[in-house]
């Protein structure tokens, strides 16, 4: 092998030794997470290491010292007449060239090759410093602690963050917004932090500082689940009632109420009625929005609520029901006119004007006449459920042959969905005597007289 080959094989394998030398350096003081200026020490003994290969004197010398027996001193020789040839002198350095030539091989550079043995103590030393770093869990550089370091939130929720360990001067970022985190210092060791008004997305906290290593929080913030719409359907004894997004429902104790719910953005939901839970059933699922249907039997008043899920998160809606739970009471009803009893009209017919109520709806309201110990039926009116109603009646009372001195009670019922009845203070219809009637037709005459002197005058 040529003497100049040689040479640059040399230089080349001890770039190489003291490459993987100070990498295994490195990567120790990266693995125990020592400072980074660590470094300039595997680097700097590297530099020193290389430097004496850009000399050829130097390179040759190392290569003699590790093979004299076979260079006996020829190499360093032809280094030096190398550099400052004299003319007479060419043939014996073409034969020294020859000769060593001749002499060189691979073998002999790879037998130079020597491991920096500082780089070496000092790989020791670290790992020794690394070991006993982790056994006494200290460590070179502050590294500050985030809890929790996964969280899952809405978009209206806050997060309080805690955070071990955060030196004065340290910030906490939250990543993408590239925003600063307003701390609030506990105590030496602990400072805390909110998280909030944050939109849809994930995002990562953790602390910045010179020399400062961090955990990193990572925050997934979901869209608040909402309730879209609300049908109840309340059975009445007549129908059903749908009733659309209520506050307040009064039912008859006792009835099954059946409900429809809409929401946006909820994995799933849970009735409630109080504490207890509503069996519910999923009607229809989409991408984001769901339709599910409940029951319940009202035995007791309460709050109907809807709690809404996604993922580990949960939340009751604002919207929410009171539900009223009352016996079925008889309805009220009472005459607006008359109000009184009255004298029986000159036609026989009495105009009657009633007025009824009820918690859950009118069936109808009756006009009964009671003469001379029958009561009957005269007229009636349908309410079809409504829980107020005003009625008119015309009561025809010719056909009772009521004479001059006779009383008839007129009295109005009213019955409801639930088949109660009720009725009203009886008003007495009085067939005037016949003095009665005769000082009647008297004073009219009189009146009419009287009209008739003061138009003559």
């Amino acid at each position: 092998m040529h003497p100049k080959k040689i040479l640059n094989l040399y230089r080349i394998l001890q770039v190489i030794i003291t490459a993987v030398e100070t990498s295994v350096v490195v990567g120790v003081i990266l693995v125990f997470k020592f400072p980074v200026w660590f470094m300039t020490i595997p680097l700097g003994l590297a530099v020193w290491s290389i430097l004496p290969l850009f000399s050829t004197k130097k390179v040759a010398w190392m290569l003699e010292r590790s093979s004299p027996d076979v260079l006996e001193e020829r190499l360093i020789s032809y280094v030096e007449l190398s550099k400052n040839l004299p003319p007479y002198a060419e043939p014996f350095f073409k034969k020294l060239e020859s000769e060593l030539t001749a002499r060189l091989n691979w073998k002999i550079a790879l037998k130079a090759i020597k491991p920096n043995y500082l780089s070496w103590r000092i790989t020791y030393l670290i790992a020794i410093l690394g070991f006993l770093n982790l056994i006494l869990k200290t460590r070179p550089i502050p590294y500050v602690q985030i809890a929790p370091k996964y969280a899952e939130i809405f978009e209206d929720s806050t997060l309080v963050l805690d955070i071990f360990d955060l030196p004065k001067g340290g910030k906490v970022i939250i990543q993408p917004l590239n925003r600063n985190l307003e701390v609030v210092r506990l105590s030496k060791e602990r400072v805390k932090c909110m998280v909030r008004d944050l939109s849809p997305g994930a995002y990562r906290v953790y602390a910045y500082g010179p020399r400062l290593q961090s955990d990193t929080a990572k925050i997934l913030v979901m869209k608040i689940p909402v309730v879209e719409s609300l049908v109840l359907v309340v059975p009445r004894i007549d129908r059903k009632l749908e009733l659309f997004d209520p506050t307040y429902v009064a039912v008859r104790k006792g009835v099954k109420v059946f409900g429809r719910l809409t929401v946006v953005d909820a994995e799933s939901v849970k009735v409630l009625l109080d504490d207890s839970e509503v069996k519910e059933k999923v009607e229809k699922r989409n991408r984001n929005l769901q339709v599910v249907s409940f029951e319940f039997k009202a035995d007791s008043s309460g709050r109907l609520r809807f709690e809404l899920r996604k993922g580990i998160l949960k939340a009751l809606s604002p919207r929410e029901v009171r539900i009223d739970v009352v016996e079925d009471e008889p309805p009220y009803v009472a005459f607006i006119r008359p109000k009184f009893d009255i004298d029986l009209p000159d036609n026989g017919i009495v105009p009657a004007v009633g007025l009824a109520e009820d918690d859950f709806g009118l069936e109808k309201i009756v006009a009964f006449v009671e003469f001379r110990g029958e009561k009957r039926q005269m007229d009636y009116q349908l309410c079809h459920g409504e829980p107020v109603d005003t009625v008119k009646f015309n009561l025809d009372l010719n056909g009772l042959g009521m004479m001059p001195g006779d009383a008839a009670t007129v009295t109005l019922g009213a019955q409801d969905i639930g088949g109660h009845w009720s009725f009203s203070q009886p008003i007495t219809v009085r067939f005037p005597t016949l003095e009665e009637l005769y000082e009647r037709t008297a004073e009219t005459a009189q009146s009419g007289q009287r009209d008739v002197e003061n138009i003559s005058a």
